[in-house]
């Protein structure tokens, strides 16, 4: 079936939030080849969010992580009965390679992923060396002859949350709309992976030296992770702020008033560059070629250790992250408010 004829075309990300952001930019591709035809996002019901009021989908496939053996059946046989012509699976876990091999589509991309390649019609062999994440996106699409360039990532963000972030803005004294030029700094210090952590006294001391450099530091957590919040603004001696309680799209609405945010690899992180905001990643057992978008308008520091890039997800020393500090991370801040947003280099971003 030659892409002429597509007309239904589903995408797979299911997860996680920063890996559904990253796939963005090749579903805009998917849309700018394929005009006119139905282009629909399979995704988990926990982070669709990420990607409704994305003018390049047409529905959102929900995958239920939790659903029963049954469910999950009548769940592939929905799938199965919309006809889709193509699928391209962008992750390739064993469940969307069910999901890809059970939608009956005459057309299936997906990468070469050893125990997954029976679910394709067309095995693209995966790119190992470092790149960016959504340029090993775009290499599925390449596979099937189609042009990708822009690495913008896309998230909708609606009038309702804009108004929420800017209310919210307004009440902890920080000005709106606009809000941009305030010195308004967002801190995200959360992560799922232990290993990939600032330590919150880091943050803490960031935002105090902030305060004293005329910024404002606010700290970003979502439910279950107030605490650290709370620890920034105890350890900063109440110079940092906290911001309350959002949804996913008002803490995106939020980032985008914000001069710049400083953040852990993480989906906030993601969400921030959606966004366009200047964003200053911390990195440590994870490669930061991978995961920050190339070409100076986002900033990452890492350390100057041996073990940097082990990719651990749990550890006992964190040496990585102690050797980036608080100082090294305010010059940054200094730089992209002041807009020397410099061309990203793995030397020019290393704390020493």
């Amino acid at each position: 079936m030659t892409p002429a004829a597509w007309k239904k075309i589903l995408a797979i990300q299911i997860k996680q939030m920063g890996d559904v952001l990253l796939t963005t930019p090749a579903v805009r591709c998917l849309r700018r080849a394929f005009p006119d035809a139905q282009i629909d996002f399979a995704v988990q019901s926990n982070i669709a969010v990420i990607v409704e009021d994305n003018p390049d989908i047409n529905n959102l496939v929900i995958v239920n992580p939790k659903s029963g053996f049954f469910d999950y059946v009548s769940f592939l046989r929905s799938v199965r009965r919309t006809g889709y012509d193509a699928v391209f699976d962008f992750i390739g876990t064993p469940r969307s390679a069910v999901i890809a091999r059970v939608s009956g589509a005459p057309v299936r991309y997906g990468f070469d992923f050893d125990g997954r390649k029976f679910a394709y019609t067309h095995v693209v062999q995966r790119d190992r060396s470092p790149k960016y994440e959504v340029d090993y996106k775009f290499d599925l699409l390449r596979g099937a002859g189609i042009a990708c360039a822009e690495l913008d990532l896309v998230l909708g963000v609606n009038d309702a949350a804009r108004a929420r972030a800017a209310e919210i803005f307004r009440e902890l004294g920080l000005d709106a709309p606009g809000a941009r030029g305030k010195g308004v700094i967002l801190l995200s210090p959360i992560s799922r992976r232990q290993a990939r952590r600032w330590h919150i006294t880091s943050y803490a001391r960031l935002a105090s030296l902030a305060a004293d450099a005329g910024f404002v530091c606010v700290a970003v957590t979502g439910p279950g992770e107030e605490q650290m919040g709370e620890e920034i603004v105890r350890g900063s001696g109440g110079r940092a702020l906290m911001l309350p309680p959002t949804s996913v799209k008002e803490m995106a609405a939020c980032f985008a008033l914000a001069d710049a945010t400083v953040a852990n690899d993480n989906g906030p992180m993601h969400i921030s560059m959606a966004v366009g905001t200047p964003t200053i990643a911390i990195f440590g057992p994870t490669k930061p070629e991978s995961w920050m978008e190339p070409g100076g308008r986002h900033r990452w520091l890492k350390g100057n250790v041996p073990c940097i890039g082990c990719e651990k997800q749990e550890c006992n020393e964190m040496i990585c992250m102690t050797d980036v500090t608080p100082e090294a991370v305010l010059a940054v801040v200094r730089e992209v408010c002041a807009g020397q947003t410099e061309t990203t280099a793995p030397e020019s971003n290393r704390t020493r």
